[in-house]
């Protein structure tokens, strides 16, 4: 067996299904796998010896209030009788207590802790582990409310239907949904979980037509039948990095008068060179013109436009501002920098 089939089954293993309750969903609506489940896959398919992980250059900003760390995840690897490593960034977000304006130390202490793990999750996604939660589009949430601060009757739907979101206690903020390639290997292994076509059986039932209605316009024939009013925040716009941390701001959305999400135009400064990811989404810090520090996330569509921008630029775009963070838009997205 040559050494890249090695490689390509290793990847194939490492990123099998996890149980359902190894899936979560963050406070901004995006699907995540929880540590320890990533650490077991790593145990179990290379062994607890033959991997280690490093972490280094760890940056405490107490302007934001955020943690940095850039780590390094080491397999080894048999054959070739070396050590196979992957490097990624790790960030997180400290908590600060109600009515407090500094976070403690213990919260400073978990958020280096909590911005390792994130650095563990993603250079493991780089191996395989876990990695269709970075794809769009794969793993879909839907959260219990809308982006107007309405239930979500969706959610509720999801809930009373199936047992198995009330027995993990992963979805507080929003349901997993797995895509239809997991089910055989979900009844291989006797588990429970929802999948896609468990979205449109309610809609069917709801309809009562036997072939049932696509929700918000979507096609039966499509490959993800969530509709974007009920998908998490940037579900179908983008591939944004998954950890299960929560974060703290005031939440504000535009939505047009057909009740749709609709991208509202944003100005604002740039204020650090943006930083890529693995899978060509890029983000990076900006003030509002409220004043406001957002981190702002783009798709990997707007790659090339990103490229051009710099720290100090003040840019005009659109998208979706919500809890200190900016989604951009990337349909007929743009960015354009003002002259200086």
């Amino acid at each position: 067996m040559s050494s890249t089939t090695t490689e390509t089954n290793l990847s194939v293993l490492l990123n099998k299904p996890f149980p359902y309750e190894a899936y979560g969903v963050n406070f901004e609506g995006q699907a995540y796998v929880g540590i320890q489940w990533v650490v077991d896959r790593l145990n179990e398919v290379v062994g607890p010896l033959n991997w280690k992980h490093d972490f280094f250059d760890v940056t405490e900003n107490l302007d934001d209030n955020s943690v940095e760390v850039l780590g390094r995840l080491s397999i080894w690897d048999e054959i070739k009788q070396t050590w196979m490593e992957r490097t990624n960034y790790g960030n997180d977000t400290m908590t600060i207590l109600k009515g407090e304006t500094a976070p403690t130390a213990q919260d400073r202490m978990d958020c280096k802790k909590s911005a390792v793990s994130d650095s563990l999750k993603k250079c493991a996604a780089w191996f395989g582990v876990a990695s269709d939660v970075f794809k769009t589009g794969v793993i879909d949430t839907i959260k219990p409310k809308k982006s107007d601060g309405s239930d979500n009757p969706l959610y509720q739907k999801l809930v009373d239907a199936h047992a198995v979101v009330n027995r993990f206690g992963t979805h507080k903020h929003g349901i997993t949904i797995l895509p239809e390639s997991y089910r055989s290997h979900y009844k291989e292994k006797n588990w429970q979980g929802i999948f896609q076509s468990d979205i449109q059986a309610l809609f069917s039932r709801s309809s009562g037509s036997s072939g049932g209605t696509a929700p918000a316009g979507k096609s039966s024939s499509q490959p993800s039948i969530l509709p974007q009013e009920t998908a998490g925040e940037g579900a179908g716009e983008s591939g944004a990095a998954r950890s299960g941390s929560n974060r703290s701001g005031n939440s504000s959305r535009g939505r047009s008068n057909n009740g749709s999400n609709k991208p509202e135009p944003i100005r604002m400064k740039v204020l650090d060179a943006p930083k890529f990811n693995q899978d060509g989404t890029s983000t990076f810090k900006a003030k509002l013109e409220n004043n406001s520090v957002v981190i702002v996330f783009a798709g990997k569509e707007l790659g090339e436009q990103v490229k051009r921008i710099s720290p100090d630029a003040v840019i005009n775009t659109s998208g979706w501002i919500k809890d200190q963070k900016v989604t951009l838009a990337v349909r007929g997205g743009k960015i354009e920098v003002e002259a200086a």
